[in-house]
């Protein structure tokens, strides 16, 4: 079977076809590159020698071509590691930028907005400012009284302690000659805080007890006129209502006691309290009296004053 199969084969070819080869050297070839290898051969056949100087020239510089791009890959191969490395670090960095825009971004958005702020702030600060320029002459007059404020204070801090017992001295002897129950009062107390006491024998303080109006105006008064006489300063002295709340005997002594003032007492009296016997009691020490007479005009109302006093006017009636 092999020898009828090589005999079949090899008749294809015998007899061999016109100008074929006796020999084959490149039985790898098909029919399709034979034809071309063919072709390239008649190519050469027309070339002359320049031309061949040239295609061998042109190999010459392919081939230096090609050592040069196998030169650089060999470099290239050989540092690929490093722009791994640094196209990695390259790729971090671009990150960290993106990440530092944003907040860029975000601290130009507080920024415009703490301009913004700043703004309103400036219109506000010179509106303060021209405030401030209208209100010097004000703050000047403020500063002095603070100062002299201050200034009093200190006087006062100074001088109370030594005038403390002075005054509950004059105070004792002031509410002993108004007030009828002189054995109920014994003394009157004032300790480093002004905190006035009225004891009694026992030493008890009334004040915690439950004072009657007039028991209380009689305590005001005697308080006012031992100011008043510790001070050594001459100043009037205006009681609206004096003897309103009081009765019989505390009037007497209430009038007593101011008739007594060296100074220049003013009693605004109703047509009940000093009339009769009380105007009798001090009508010696009265230097002038006076009517204060009301009248209604239509929904206005008007006081006159004019020389007089009450029994005057009833005695003209």
């Amino acid at each position: 079977m092999l020898n009828s199969a090589r005999n079949a084969w090899e008749s294809l070819w015998y007899p061999p076809p016109e100008k074929c080869a006796d020999d084959y050297f490149h039985p790898y070839l098909n029919e399709l590159d034979r034809e071309k290898v063919i072709e390239q051969l008649r190519e050469l056949d027309t070339l002359g020698a320049p031309g061949i100087v040239d295609l061998l020239d042109t190999i010459s510089a392919n081939e230096d071509a090609l050592k040069k791009l196998q030169d650089e890959v060999t470099r290239t191969e050989a540092i690929a590691p490093h722009v791994d490395a640094k196209r990695e670090r390259l790729s971090q960095l671009n990150a960290e930028i993106q990440q530092l825009d944003q907040e860029i971004g975000a601290l130009k958005r507080e920024m415009a907005a703490l301009e913004s702020q700043i703004s309103k702030k400036n219109v506000e600060l010179t509106k303060l400012a021209g405030q401030w320029d209208q209100a010097k002459p004000s703050m000047r007059r403020a500063m002095r009284a603070l100062t002299v404020a201050a200034m009093v204070d200190e006087i006062v801090e100074k001088a109370v302690p030594s005038q403390i017992e002075a005054i509950a001295k004059a105070m004792t002897e002031a509410h002993r000659m108004m007030a009828h129950k002189k054995d109920l009062v014994e003394r009157i107390e004032i300790d480093e805080n002004c905190d006035v006491k009225l004891l009694n024998s026992d030493g008890t303080d009334l004040r915690g007890y439950d004072l009657s109006a007039g028991e209380k105006q009689i305590f005001t008064q005697a308080l006012i006129s031992a100011v008043s006489s510790v001070s050594g300063r001459g100043f009037p002295m205006v009681i609206d209502t004096p003897l309103g709340r009081l009765d019989v005997e505390h009037r007497k002594g209430v009038l007593s006691h101011l008739a007594r003032r060296e100074h220049q007492v003013i009693l605004l009296s109703t047509n009940t309290e000093v009339v009769g016997e009380y105007l009798r009691e001090i009508s010696p020490h009265v230097q002038k009296k006076y009517l204060i007479q009301f009248e209604r005009i239509g929904e206005i109302g008007q006081s006159t004053v004019r020389p007089g006093y009450f029994e005057e006017e009833e005695g003209r009636e």
